[in-house]
């Protein structure tokens, strides 16, 4: 077929592939045909942010993300990933509202209650922190990022008590 005939979502999932193997230009290259054919597929503008991101762009991957949610607002994926790259660049407090939004739309997202509990442990919020940390750990008691986190900040306060 054509390179000219080929969809958007071929653009989308053939993107994703190269993504998932570390072909970060080259997913990016499938991003933006999928976009010159529909410019206002959210999917697309939020996979595009996380090549963009994982490129180390995160000024220009949260304007992805922000695309992707100007067209779909309750992206959930879109919201948590701009507050990943918010947080990567030192706003916490703008990175801790995507978390919190990610949170009212996915009670059960675990990642988003980790990502949240880091952002509060940075703005100092210590018993909030491990709230966070317990209601990841709810959802899934073996998920090794929440224990992790949690062991990480009892062994701090531990050293800071003694």
């Amino acid at each position: 077929m054509e390179e000219n005939n080929l969809s958007s979502d071929h653009w989308l999932e053939k993107g994703l592939a190269l993504y998932t193997s570390g072909n970060y230009k080259e997913a990016l290259n499938c991003y933006n045909k999928a976009l010159e054919i529909e410019p206002n597929f959210g999917e697309v503008w939020y996979r595009k942010g996380m090549v963009i991101g994982a490129l180390g762009d995160f000024q220009e991957a949260i304007k992805c993300h922000e695309k992707a949610l100007s067209i779909e607002p309750d992206f959930i994926d879109a919201i948590f990933s701009k507050g990943m790259a918010l947080g990567i660049l030192g706003e916490t407090e703008k990175a801790l509202n995507c978390y919190i939004k990610a949170l009212n739309l996915d009670p059960n997202f675990k990642e988003a209650w980790v990502a949240k509990g880091m952002a509060l442990g940075i703005l100092g919020t210590i018993e909030e922190t491990i709230e966070c940390f317990d209601n990841a750990l709810r959802i899934d008691p073996g998920y090794v990022a929440a224990l992790n986190k949690k062991q990480e900040l009892l062994n701090l306060l531990s050293k800071r008590n003694l």
